[in-house]
């Protein structure tokens, strides 16, 4: 068996063995929005793929696109249903071809057959990326990552047939499966600058068929204004406050690199807004900056030289979306280290090159990988189990009305409804304003079988607001249970109906109801 496949087969081994434990994974956090819960996945409605928000089959305006991923659950849930098992093992092999693709467009780029497998390993196994491997709805990374170095290695291999359509379909496919894929064009012009590969024609082509996606993207597919789910904070008001909490955020990337010891979601609760953009972070971030980029610069080997700065320019770029120059939905999430955990570490092990040969230098690399393996059990230990996730995770996001409301839920699952209770009444306290945790206060008082509880916080949840429809269909299931027609007959006329006039379900169960 020749070198390579060795290697692509030692990933493929590596990779089943670290992920393992994600294969016992519930649904959790968003997987109810973009997946078992969502009309259009279920019932496989292509076009509402292309054409709406990735939530909106669950009910839910958000400004997520995400056709690829939606069309492949939706294909998945026609064969499998909502069985969690199957929607891990696909993230986890797209984590894995993301890898073995990684290592062969680096490999027909460098000629560095052990250069290449070990970035890869390293981008394989690393912690921060149970985030996206071990959350269903994480799938888009990998997928994006996946679809972007095909495109790049068929870039660089413009002999191959039909290599400038490929090169092209599966740019398309990667910012269909993440905006963030529209990178791949930058480094389409990286690979040109330094290794002298690709056609010029192709960077042309790519920027304008990315172009046109990313008009259409803030216009028609704008289906949520993103400055809406920041309110008036001075983040979303200020492109300078989230350039200098960028340049904050980067040394906290590099430390999470480095000693990814405290890992968890909710992140934006933990990050300390800079009011000034001149602060030490900044100073820092263009300080280490000009550093690396000047030591390169003057560094003797001219082809190493390429690659260094290949590498670093790869590493940042794959940052630049999350810099603040655009408003994001969220300031920091770990996943946004998953393109460039493949620069970063090719950066760093081409300092190594000419160690790979000595035997400490396996050793070494050997206890690396172990821990690093040991650490992503860890990880996914607190990931398969939803309340374990949501406690570990409210641990450091104690004020997270979110995850106080999956935590609540996660319990309801497990029957423990007096906790679950408690935690939504701690979530109250926090924001009295808030429906959700009105209405799965009044679930868990349902299953309980206080309804009076149940009934009262359905209407508190609709009294704090009036269009949160989930509310208005458990009340109106609670009063038919009861057969308590009079009130659910007051109840459509006076809020169901007004509120919602052409809601098919409500006038129908009104037409019915009045006709008895």
């Amino acid at each position: 068996m020749k070198t390579c496949q060795k290697f692509i087969l030692l990933l493929i081994i590596i990779g089943f063995f670290v992920y393992f434990p994600s294969f016992f994974g519930n649904f959790i956090w968003d997987d109810e929005d973009f997946l078992y819960a969502n009309s259009y996945v279920k019932n496989f409605q292509v076009d509402k793929f292309f054409t709406s928000c990735a939530t909106c089959g669950r009910g839910k305006i958000s400004s997520y696109y995400r056709p690829i991923q939606l069309f492949i659950y939706s294909l998945f849930y026609q064969i499998f249903g909502a069985r969690p098992f199957f929607y891990h093992l696909l993230v986890v092999i797209f984590h894995l071809l993301a890898a073995v693709v990684l290592f062969i467009f680096l490999t027909n780029l460098l000629k560095k057959e052990k250069l290449s497998f070990l970035t890869a390993l390293f981008f394989l196994i690393h912690p921060l990326q149970t985030e996206a491997v071990s959350y269903i709805s994480g799938l888009p990374d990998p997928l994006f990552v996946f679809f972007m170095f095909l495109s790049l290695y068929f870039y660089i291999n413009p002999q191959k047939k039909y290599a400038s359509f490929f090169t092209l379909f599966f740019f398309v496919l990667s910012f269909l499966s993440k905006e963030i894929g529209l990178l791949t064009v930058f480094y389409f012009l990286l690979i040109k600058i330094f290794f002298k590969k690709g056609k010029q024609e192709i960077i042309f082509l790519a920027f304008l068929i990315g172009l046109f996606f990313y008009l259409l993207r803030i216009t028609v597919f704008n289906f949520l204004e993103i400055k809406s789910l920041w309110g008036e904070s001075l983040y979303a008001k200020s492109v300078f406050v989230r350039f200098a909490t960028f340049f904050q955020n980067f040394f906290l990337y590099l430390s999470l690199i480095i000693f990814p010891k405290d890992l968890f979601m909710e992140r934006d609760y933990s990050i300390k807004i800079p009011t000034s953009f001149l602060n030490l972070w900044t100073v820092g971030f263009f300080g280490l900056n000009f550093l690396i980029l000047a030591a390169i610069y003057f560094f003797k080997n001219k082809e190493e030289r390429k690659l260094f700065f290949f590498a670093w320019l790869g590493f940042l770029f794959s940052l630049a979306p999350y810099s603040g120059m655009i408003l994001i939905n969220g300031i920091f999430y770990e996943h946004f280290l998953y393109l460039g955990l493949s620069f970063f570490f090719l950066f760093v092990l081409s300092f190594f090159q000419n160690f790979f040969k000595k035997k400490a230098f396996f050793i070494i690399l050997s206890i690396v990988v172990l821990l690093l393996i040991a650490r992503s059990y860890l990880r996914q230990w607190e990931w398969i189990d939803n309340e374990r996730f949501y406690r570990q995770t409210l641990s450091f996001a104690p004020k997270s009305l979110r995850v106080i409301n999956n935590l609540g839920m996660a319990l309801l699952e497990k029957g423990k409804i007096d906790e679950a209770i408690a935690i939504y009444k701690r979530g109250i306290t926090i924001d009295d304003k808030n429906p959700n945790l009105y209405h799965n206060l009044a679930n868990a008082f349902l299953q309980k079988g206080e309804d009076e509880k149940a009934e009262k916080n359905y209407l508190k949840a609709i009294a704090v607001d009036p269009n949160f429809i989930f509310s208005y269909y458990s009340l109106i299931d609670l009063y038919l249970k009861k057969e308590e027609k009079e009130k659910l007959l007051e109840f459509l006329k006076q809020k169901a109906l007004i509120t919602f006039p052409n809601n098919q379900d409500f006038l129908t169960v009104y037409e019915r109801i009045k006709s008895d």
